[in-house]
């Protein structure tokens, strides 16, 4: 986030309006390309600067931020962990649904 701040103009309010709108999206999962077309003109094209520094459009910093943050998580879209990497969508991160992934792993 420091790069983008420095380097590409990326505003704190403009992560966190763009993640505002992606937490009303995903009440179901919904992958990466699916939420930039959701979105529309809410992500911005970091253009041939952030693509030298590997960031092309605001919405993998939206989506890091707030996956951190625990307000999203990321879900495999098969439901298979071992495919994370490959096929993964976005999803809300509800207290409710923490409570229930966790009631869920003390059982085992």
């Amino acid at each position: 986030m420091a790069t983008a701040r420095k380097f590409l103009d990326v505003t704190d309010g403009e992560i966190d309006k763009l993640g505002a709108r992606i937490v009303d999206a995903v009440k179901e999962p919904k992958d990466p390309r699916a939420l930039k077309e959701m979105l529309g003109g809410a992500v911005r094209n970091l253009g041939e600067a952030g693509k030298k520094r590997g960031m092309t459009t605001t919405l993998p910093l939206a989506l890091g931020q707030f996956q951190s943050r625990g307000d999203i998580r990321r879900v495999p879209e098969d439901g298979r962990l071992e495919q994370l990497g490959d096929a993964r969508q976005f999803s809300l991160d509800s207290p409710e649904s923490r409570k229930e992934r966790l009631a869920a792993l003390r059982k085992l």
